[in-house]
């Protein structure tokens, strides 16, 4: 692919996330909003296991599968930010919740194994707190490409709480602190 063309592919998927979700460019704490987006609520169906228990899945959307987690989705974002940006940290704000009912504990994620057949048994998330994931969302480092500067982040639309009852994100914001 030449260099007009890789740059038309960036441009057109940037144009793809703007309609997407509107970006805001108010301030919002120590940070810049860099993002806003939404999770439509007809989005999300539940599935079941091999053993028969139920977990939520989001059209477009990947699962976390840390092993012996609660099996929840989460959306991946690449955003452009500037290429003179210094970005410390992001983080995923909540704009609107809502309780999310479930016919009890969500389906805990399967053993994960390399392709050497070893074991995965350290999950990527850290357990603790009163839900899981912790957090709405995860910095996931800055990447340079073709000379843009893109911006990783992981947004979990729903977490578990330790009541065993499910909490969903329909909107929310990204955040960078420069």
């Amino acid at each position: 692919m030449n260099a007009f063309g890789a740059r038309s592919l960036v441009l057109s998927l940037l144009l793809a996330l703007a309609l997407a979700a509107p970006c805001a460019v108010a301030a919002s704490g120590n940070g810049t909003v860099i993002y806003e987006g939404t999770f439509a609520a007809g989005d999300l169906s539940w599935d079941q296991d091999r053993a028969g228990a139920a977990y939520p899945v989001m059209t477009g959307l990947r699962g976390i599968d840390d092993p012996g987690r609660p099996r929840l989705p989460l959306r991946t974002l690449l955003l452009l930010v500037p290429a003179d940006a210094r970005v410390q940290d992001a983080w995923v704000e909540p704009l609107a919740t809502h309780r999310v009912k479930t016919s009890g504990t969500v389906a805990i994620a399967e053993p994960l194994f390399t392709d050497t057949g070893v074991y995965v048994h350290e999950p990527r998330l850290p357990a603790g707190g009163n839900a899981f994931p912790e957090s709405w969302g995860r910095f996931a480092g800055t990447h340079t490409w073709r000379g843009y500067r893109l911006l990783a982040l992981e947004v979990y639309p729903l977490r578990q709480s330790v009541d065993a009852s499910a909490t969903s994100s329909n909107s929310w914001t990204a955040t960078r602190c420069t």
